[in-house]
């Protein structure tokens, strides 16, 4: 089965560039990600954590 698979793959021309472009998009999304929670305002994200517990009408802060 193995063999069958990779004698498809011989005849593809620039297949390298797969698995380095899977890499990098991985990468940059970690990386923006990380930029976003050291830059993003806490006060929000505390706000946030306390919505679903603020279920009392008339208690809308967003």
């Amino acid at each position: 089965m193995l063999r069958f698979i990779s004698h498809s793959f011989n005849g593809i021309d620039n297949l390298a560039i797969w698995p380095t472009l899977g890499f990098v998009l991985l990468f940059s999304f970690f990386i923006g990600v990380l930029v976003w929670v050291f830059t993003v305002d806490h006060r929000h994200l505390d706000q946030m954590a306390r919505t679903p517990l603020n279920d009392t009408p008339g208690n809308e802060e967003l």
